[in-house]
């Protein structure tokens, strides 16, 4: 597990927070991750007030923080290129919020912590849904649900082009994770027991009502598609001006556009992966099933042509952009994926970026090319105490090998070929229950599975058991 974090003038900028098994050779993964989650609920009572501040309940997580919890993104940043100082509104990313949400639920299905889950994470959870909850605002023209006025994970389109206010609608990415948080968060009331729900419920005054409308929000989000069936990155972007973005590939392409008194808000173009990261985030099933539970239908081509035309227009300006993509990439064009996962794995070895790296390696990206080769390659999720596994290998990746700790119990994975083995450990206390595509099996202390990978693929009918709940 690793958090993406940023230093920024001596600020804490959270982006991204991905779940992931730490190699037991370094041990105490869990307590690694349990330290990171306890680091996010001493800010609980920041976020509480950040919200009231902003008009908002619940919990809103700052964009970027300092020692006090407070949101400390500047409101102006000095340009060298024009000499400006340009106004800064990236502490709209509000999307933070969902995926600090996301870790804690998969800290939880890693460790099986319940007593984590009792005695912080559902707090939080319940706290960060309140607060989407009470962002939205409801259409009754559309009969849906939006969320208004906020940034991207792109980070360049701050506002509409000659509009009074910052902040864009619908961002595609925003809106879907407001809806996977507002769906788990009920999940993990339903985990407590009936007694302790109650208490629960009491102590942070939490109605059926307020559950009942948080369902209700989740069903009826409005998500923006363009008009050729594929997800849109927020409403009327795919009708801003295109612009030829060979010549400024990671390049600030924002910071050119104001030197030559113009404006990025104009442009069909990205800093970075935005929509894409959904499909780095969650399985094709899962973000399928959020969509149709919203009345909306997705299907695998239309998943292809999204992600293909995404990337078309990313500059990638971020380190973490290529790998993000090479995640989306990897159940539907291994070879691409393969592509940008190398050249997000040899970043700070390239000329383009020999003047970065003076001031530091690209920390996160490293960590990154790690989770993409665990959990999109192999496709490894825990999920209800069980391993689960999708593999989508490219043809260049002939072997790898992983350890892990999988709620006490240590074993061994690799791949060989076409074939996938796993070993446990004989002084593993229990065994551990193994989902392979279609494939359900048990792996006991002191024995092995192989799984070959043709075989597994051809015949697959089974869906994850933890694609299954929305």
């Amino acid at each position: 597990m690793f958090f993406d974090h940023n230093t920024y003038d001596s600020k804490d900028a959270w982006s991204l927070v991905f779940d992931g098994y730490e190699p037991k050779d370094e041990g105490h993964g869990e307590a690694l991750c349990a330290l990171g989650n306890g680091y996010l609920c001493h800010r609980l009572s920041a976020a509480k007030i950040l919200a009231r501040q902003n008009g908002y309940k619940g919990a809103m997580f700052p964009w970027r923080s300092a020692s006090t919890g407070r949101e400390e993104t500047p409101r102006f940043q000095f340009s060298l290129l024009s000499g400006h100082w340009m106004c800064d509104r990236t502490n709209l990313q509000h999307h933070i919020n969902a995926i600090i949400a996301c870790n804690l639920w998969r800290y939880y299905n890693l460790t099986n912590d319940l007593a984590f889950l009792m005695d912080y994470g559902a707090e939080m959870m319940v706290e960060i849904t309140r607060f989407w909850a009470s962002i939205v605002t409801y259409n009754p023209d559309l009969d849906r649900y939006e969320i208004c006025g906020v940034v991207g994970p792109d980070e360049y389109h701050t506002a509409y082009l000659d509009a009074k206010t910052f902040g864009i609608n619908n961002n595609t990415y925003t809106n879907v994770m407001a809806v996977w948080t507002l769906c788990r968060t009920q999940e993990v009331l339903n985990l407590l027991s009936p007694s302790c729900r109650r208490e629960f419920c009491d102590r942070l005054n939490l109605s059926q009502e307020e559950i009942n409308q948080w369902d209700l929000v989740s069903r009826k989000m409005h998500i923006v598609f363009q008009d050729d069936g594929i997800l849109s990155q927020y409403e009327g972007f795919d009708r801003l001006q295109e612009f030829e973005l060979q010549p400024f590939c990671d390049q600030q392409f924002n910071l050119i556009l104001e030197a030559k008194g113009d404006n990025i808000n104009r442009y069909h173009v990205s800093k970075q992966a935005d929509t894409a990261m959904l499909f780095f985030l969650l399985s094709q099933t899962e973000l399928t099933t959020l969509l149709e539970r919203n009345g909306y239908f997705f299907n695998r081509t239309q998943m292809q042509r999204m992600i293909a035309h995404h990337l078309r227009y990313t500059v990638h300006e971020s380190s973490l952009s290529r790998l993000v993509y090479a995640g989306a990439l990897a159940r539907c064009d291994c070879e691409k994926s393969w592509q940008l996962f190398m050249e997000t794995l040899f970043a700070d070895l390239s000329g383009a970026s020999s003047q970065e790296t003076k001031n530091g390696i690209h920390l996160e990206a490293m960590a990154g090319t790690l989770h993409l080769l665990q959990h999109h390659y192999l496709g490894l999720h825990a999920y209800d105490g069980n391993i689960c596994l999708e593999p989508s290998l490219p043809t260049s990746l002939k072997r790898f090998h992983v350890s892990l700790q999988h709620q006490g119990n240590d074993l061994e994975i690799e791949v060989i070929d076409s074939h996938l083995n796993l070993i446990a450990s004989p002084i593993n206390s229990s065994s551990v229950q193994i989902v392979c595509w279609s494939d359900v099996m048990d792996l006991q202390p002191g024995t092995s599975i192989t799984f070959n990978l043709l075989d597994s693929v051809s015949s697959v009918k089974l869906k994850f058991p933890f694609n299954k709940k929305v």
